[in-house]
């Protein structure tokens, strides 16, 4: 009897309590994470871009054309460009952004129109390839911030 007594209490002291299996709560998913991270991401890239419109009016920095809040398209809002890309090392900055129309961030993109300076809350100039001068601004006078660049002048 002492040895089935033996058993029995070497046997309640080696299993584990019920304790060790309750539940455990799982561990948060990452992507929750990745989520909120993203989140964050556009809530600063929104006031940026609120300081960028409050500093620019809306309006294209280069041509001085308005941006229609209510467009269905891009074309007709306003696009906020990077002074130096993003993949460049340029910041999500308001110094880093100026507002352009898409005719003229187009033609940032084809290289017929360049962003002359570093910071836009201290004031940029533009320079346009003589070809692309007629098609932005017809027969306008051109602002004082624009130059045009001609082919093959260094």
């Amino acid at each position: 009897m002492a040895d089935t007594h033996d058993f029995s209490e070497r046997l309640r002291n080696a299993a584990p309590s019920c304790d060790t299996f309750a539940p455990q709560p799982k561990p948060r998913p990452r992507i929750f994470d990745a989520r909120e991270d993203q989140r964050e991401a556009d809530r600063q890239k929104r006031a940026v871009y609120a300081e960028v419109d409050a500093r620019d009016q809306k309006r294209c920095q280069c041509c001085g054309r308005r941006g229609n809040p209510e467009a269905l398209t891009t074309l007709g809002k306003i696009h906020r460009a990077h002074i130096r890309d993003a993949s460049r090392g340029g910041a999500l900055t308001a110094g880093n952004l100026v507002s352009l129309c898409a005719w003229c961030h187009s033609l940032v993109h084809a290289k017929q129109l360049w962003i002359v300076g570093t910071d836009a809350n201290a004031g940029v100039t533009f320079e346009i390839h003589e070809a692309a001068v007629v098609e932005i601004f017809g027969v306008k006078q051109l602002p004082a911030h624009v130059h045009i660049v001609l082919p093959g002048a260094s």
